[in-house]
């Protein structure tokens, strides 16, 4: 009786197929864990980019001489896009007056009885920095 030996070097279906269900697998697990390392970054930066244009109000409120009732007049409820254009933005970087994780999203300022100026996220609501 003849006997075929095979002698074939190449991978079986089964063989394929487990290490696509284990890269799958992998997927699985790793891909959420990206996603919420990445959103707790832009939320870090979204932190960072407000301390800065607080920290700017405060640079040319000093400079210009302002007083806390013009800095009400100026910043409350108003966004920082809408305060561009008269001098505030040569302390910050324009492009960090909108959130990381939404940039449609402009930051809004208000400025409390004591002259603490807080900057608020639309996207990050719950995090105000001032």
């Amino acid at each position: 009786m003849m006997r075929l030996i095979r002698n074939s070097k190449a991978f079986t279906l089964v063989e394929i197929l487990i290490v696509v269900a284990i890269l799958g697998l992998l997927a699985a697990i790793a891909i959420p864990n990206l996603i919420k390392a990445r959103e707790g970054s832009a939320e870090t930066a979204c932190k960072m980019n407000r301390a800065v244009i607080a920290d700017a109000i405060r640079i040319w409120a000093t400079k210009e001489n302002k007083s806390i009732d013009a800095l009400q007049t100026k910043f409350n409820g108003k966004t920082i896009k809408d305060i561009s254009g008269d001098g505030v933005e040569i302390y910050f970087d324009p492009k960090d007056a909108v959130c990381p994780s939404d940039d449609t999203q402009s930051y809004t300022s208000t400025v409390d009885a004591n002259g603490l100026i807080t900057i608020y996220c639309p996207t990050h609501a719950a995090a105000p920095v001032g």
